[in-house]
């Protein structure tokens, strides 16, 4: 039981993070959590060892671990069930 709590409350933050994209919406996801401040987006191209360190190195700036902690705040813990309440609103009423 220890250890769940402790994952829980580790889930609830929201360390710094190093976005690498590389299919896909990755490359939407990568800047948009970049333009949230909450970490940095790695350079398009393959990354090596150099790039990743700075990457990491901007990550764990303190502004930034700042506002990874300050958002970590503001997330909702009911995304889920919220949405689906709306799609069963919306599909028991479709007009409104």
């Amino acid at each position: 039981m220890h250890r769940l709590l402790h994952r829980r409350d580790q889930l609830r933050r929201v360390p710094p993070q190093v976005f690498v994209p590389q299919l896909y919406d990755q490359h939407y996801w990568a800047e948009r959590g970049h333009a949230l401040g909450i970490g940095t987006a790695h350079a398009p191209g393959q990354a090596t060892v150099d790039s990743l360190a700075r990457a990491l190195g901007r990550a764990l700036e303190p502004d930034v671990a700042r506002r990874s902690q300050t958002l970590s705040g503001a997330i909702r813990r009911d995304g889920a069930r919220t949405a689906a309440k709306r799609v069963m609103q919306i599909s028991q009423n479709p007009a409104g």
